[in-house]
């Protein structure tokens, strides 16, 4: 696996969990995890699946279900893992098209 898409991940997460004001660490246990475990699907998601072409979207699908499968607070959602990459990549262009005018 490249570094860049481990030190994605890491970043991401960090973001997510460490720097947002709306995500109490020192929360309950049974509260905690869930948030915890569905940040960490996300950013696996999109540190990875957003460098996979189109034709092997489905196939990533598929290998990430099973590997979340014994994990309830980290399931994969019904809308599937090519959806949360395509609606990613869309906010992506918008934001890197928006940012070019941004002064």
């Amino acid at each position: 696996m490249d570094v860049s898409k481990v030190v994605t991940l890491c970043k991401l997460l960090e973001s997510l969990l460490l720097v947002s004001p709306n995500v109490d660490l020192k929360a309950d246990s049974p509260k905690l995890n869930p948030i915890i475990c569905s940040t960490f699907v996300f950013c696996y998601l999109w540190s990875i699946g957003g460098n996979i072409i189109d034709t092997n979207w489905d196939a990533f699908d598929s290998f990430v279900r099973r590997q979340f499968e014994d994990t309830n607070d980290a399931k994969v959602s019904f809308y599937g893992v090519a959806t949360v990459v395509v609606v990613v990549v869309v906010v992506v262009v918008v934001v890197a098209a928006v940012g070019d005018y941004v002064v």
